[in-house]
Order: structure tokens, then sequence, then C-alpha cells
């Protein structure tokens, strides 16, 4: 190769080189300009990545609210430990109790109500014609065809005068008729009896009840005057309710429940002691063991409690036997086979209602006890195992908590069973203390504790008498004469 060619060959391979470094520095430009972009891109996966993690939980979270609102919702009476007075948008539950196969209205074997004739009349009223109907004479002879009695009330104002003497005896002594009746003008007793009765029993707020002893008698009672008859009843039925305490410890089975009670805008607690017999209430300002020792009764009874799974009642340790409200438990089964959809609790359900219908018909046997007990057992290891199909977590410990509760709790539940002393449910005592409720709702609570107190005393009492047959209005209104002058039966 000649010398002039060889430097053409080598100036263009240089340029040639020179090009291809360029492309090669552009190039690696490009792939540092990637790999940065790659870094970024990956920087902001992550990111989102975490992000979306995170929107996963607060998804989770919100839609576990969701569901709790939504049962929150279509809570009511029927499945929860609502009171019927609290429901706010079902106008109607339907009860757990079987359908009657009796048709509707009265029974074929009913003797019926009917108004029946006083063989001793306060007025008589003639019902005459006055003339003929056809040619208009006039009559003087009439046939006696018919007699229809109406029975009314006549309500009016009543006032006796009473006129205390004295007399000097030969003596010198001046002697002067002893009375109880007070000076001057009062009240009497049938019509303190009436008042206290309607704002003790019927509800009516003491500022309306003013108006209706006006409205009914004519008689205008101001509401101070109410109050003081309310605390003076209250004092008088002490010994009553000293009998009644007494009566309690002798009892084989009370029923026991709590509930909490506005006073003067602060929640104190209600607290009830009960059975067929008696009735005794106390209000307190806790809700555990202080309050049941400062009533005193239970923790020195020694007979069978019925109660809700409340821990304090737990720990009473006089108690022989204690027995768990199954009326609770089928509230909350009924909830769970509603708003979970889990097999168990429709099962247990209807096992419980089963067992109660037979232990009230008197067919269970041993075998069959055992029988009904073992499979008690098994839907308690089949809610454990439903409990972890769950996926709102909140919905799984309530069902693994109700799990673990028959299983430390389950013989309780199952007590009535093998003891005819014990119930089914707590209803007795639920009963007793919902008429309180009611009155809450009517009135929006109390004034003082004192006049709660004072209430519930009265209201035991009305409950007690009414347990045993007794007129309320007269047995108020013996009391407020000789607060020793009450009466019921012996029950133990």
């Amino acid at each position: 190769m000649s010398f002039f060619k060889r430097d053409e060959f080598l100036s263009k391979a240089s340029i040639r080189i020179s090009g291809l470094e360029n492309k090669l520095s552009i190039a690696l430009s490009k792939i540092d300009s990637l790999v940065f972009t790659n870094r970024e891109l990956q920087s902001k996966v992550e990111k989102l990545t975490q992000e979306n993690e995170a929107l996963k939980i607060i998804n989770k979270s919100l839609t576990d609210k969701v569901s709790q609102l939504e049962k929150r919702l279509k809570i009511n009476s029927s499945n929860s430990n609502m009171s019927p007075s609290s429901n706010r948008f079902t106008r109607h539950t339907v009860s757990d109790r079987e359908p009657s196969d009796k048709k509707s209205g009265g029974q074929s074997d009913h003797k019926g109500g009917n108004l029946e004739f006083s063989a001793h009349p306060t007025d008589k009223v003639e019902h005459k014609p006055k003339s003929c109907k056809a040619c208009g004479g006039e009559l003087i002879t009439f046939n006696l065809i018919d007699t229809r009695q109406v029975k009314d009330i006549m309500i009016s104002e009543r006032i006796t005068n009473h006129y205390v003497y004295s007399s000097e005896c030969h003596c010198g002594c001046e002697t002067i008729a002893e009375t109880v009746i007070p000076h001057g003008v009062s009240y009497g007793d049938k019509l303190k009896s009436i008042l206290l009765y309607l704002h003790n029993k019927d509800f009516i707020p003491s500022n309306r009840l003013s108006e209706t002893s006006m409205d009914l008698f004519g008689v205008p009672v101001s509401e101070g005057t109410i109050y003081n008859w309310q605390n003076e009843l209250s004092v008088k039925l002490n010994q009553y309710e000293d009998s009644v305490i007494e009566q309690l410890y002798k009892q084989p089975t009370l029923h026991a429940d709590e509930s909490g009670l506005k006073i003067n805008q602060l929640t104190m607690w209600l607290h009830v002691i009960s059975n067929k017999y008696f009735t005794y209430y106390d209000v307190h300002k806790k809700r555990g063991m202080e309050a049941m020792e400062h009533t005193g009764i239970l923790p020195i009874y020694s007979g069978n409690l019925i109660h809700d799974c409340f821990k304090s009642y737990h720990n009473l340790e006089k108690i022989n036997q204690h027995g768990l409200c199954n009326a609770h438990l089928l509230r909350e089964l009924k909830s769970m086979n509603q708003f979970y959809k889990l097999g168990f609790a429709n099962k247990l359900h209807d096992l419980l209602l089963a067992m109660n219908k037979r232990s009230c018909e008197k067919t269970l046997t041993h075998q069959i006890k055992l029988q009904l007990k073992a499979e008690f057992r098994k839907l308690i290891v089949l809610a454990h195992n439903e409990a972890k199909t769950l996926t709102n977590e909140k919905w799984q410990k309530d069902v693994q908590a109700l799990a673990n509760r028959l299983v430390e709790h389950g013989s309780q539940y199952l007590a009535f069973l093998d003891n005819d002393n014990i119930p089914f449910t707590n209803n007795q005592a639920e009963q007793d203390i919902r008429m309180i409720k009611v009155k809450q709702k009517i009135s929006g609570g109390f004034r003082t504790e004192a006049g709660a107190k004072n209430f519930v005393k009265i209201r035991g009492f009305i409950s007690t008498m009414k347990k045993h047959g007794q007129n309320i209005i007269d047995a108020i209104g013996k009391v407020i004469r000789d607060p020793s002058d009450y009466e019921f039966q012996m029950s133990g």
C-alpha cells in the first residue's frame, strides 16, 4: 500500500472511530438516564405498594365499621339486650315463642267476664211511654217488661267535720278526746292513697297530678304537698321493707338484675332482687359488689340466684347455685345468626328452646339430659371453628368470647335441667325492673337521689302487694294510717 493510501485509510478509520465513540457516549448517557428513571419508578412502585397496603387496612377497617353500623341499625329488643321501650326503627319484633294451635280470641272453655246485675242498685230511673203511638191518647196503666242496669261512678268531694270535745271531771281535771286528725283543714287518706297510686303505679308526674286532682275531684293539691306525701309514705314503709328483706332470705330462689337510672343528669344504678312473691329495689352509685354489699341481701343469701353474666354476681360466695338467663343468650344467638350467618347460632338457639320445652313437660330422663348436654358442647366447638371463618375481626372476637363464656359458665346456663327451682330465664327480674324504666322514659329521670329512693321503695311495695292479690289503693291507705298494717303471704 502506498504511503498516501495508508494515510487516507487511517484518516477514514479515525473519523469512523470518533463517530462510534460519540454514539457510544450518547448511548451511555441514555443508559444512565434510563437507570435513573428506573430507580425513580422502582421507588414510586414501592411507595404505591406501601400506600396500597395501607389503604387495604383502612378499607377493611371501614368495611368492618360499616358492618357494625348496619348491625346497630337492625338491633332491637328481639336480638339484643335492649329493652322493648328502646326500639327505634322497628314497629314489630318476632317472638321466640312457638305459634299456638289455638284460634285467636276467646277459647271454648273460657267462661268470660260479663257484667252482672247488682241486687242493690243505688238509684232508680223509670222509663214510661207518654202517649199512645197509634192515637196519641193518654196512658194510665203500665207493665214492666224489662230491667236494664248501668254501672257508673260518682266522683265528688267529701268533707267531714271532726268535733273534738273535752270534759271536766268532778275532781277538776279536764280531759280532751284523743284524735290523729290534725288541726285546721287537712287532706284525707283516700285522696292521698289515690294520688300516690296514680303517681307511683301509673307514673303521672307530680306537676300533672296537681291538675288531675282538680279535674277528677275538684280538690287542689300542690306539687310540694304530693312530694311530702311521697316522703311520708316512704318513711312509713320502713317496717314493711324490713319484713320483705327477712322474707327474701328464706326464698329458695331469687332473681337479680340492675339497670342505669338517671338522677339529676347523673347515671346511678337501680338494683332489683325479686321472685314471684316479693320485690325489693335499691338505688346506688355503683353497679357491682359495692352496691350489693350496701343492699346487704345477696352477700348473705344462700339459695339459688338467677341473673345475667355480670361478673360481680359470681363473686357471691354463699349462693347455693347460680342460674344464668337463657333469654339473654337466645337474643345473642339470634343476632349472630342474623348478622354473621353462622350455622352454630341457629342450632344452639333451637337446642335451648327444645331443652326448655322438655323441662316444662317433665320429659327429661337422665339419659336425655346427658345427650342434650353433649350436643350443647359440640355446638360450642362448632362456634370456635366457625368464628375463624369471619373476616370481620370484631365479629370474630364476639363469637369467640361467646364460645369461651359457654365453656366457662355452660353448667349455669343449663342449671334449669337439673334443678326444678331454677327457671330458664331471668324474666322475673327484668319484668320487675322494666316498669321503673318506663317511669324514667315518661318523666325523664329523677331530680334527687332521695326522691328516686322514695319512689323505688313505694314501687317495691306496690309490686309485692300486686303479687299477693291486694288492692293497691287500699294497701297504701292502710300503711298511711298504720305502718304495721300490711299483708302478704309468708312464702318460703
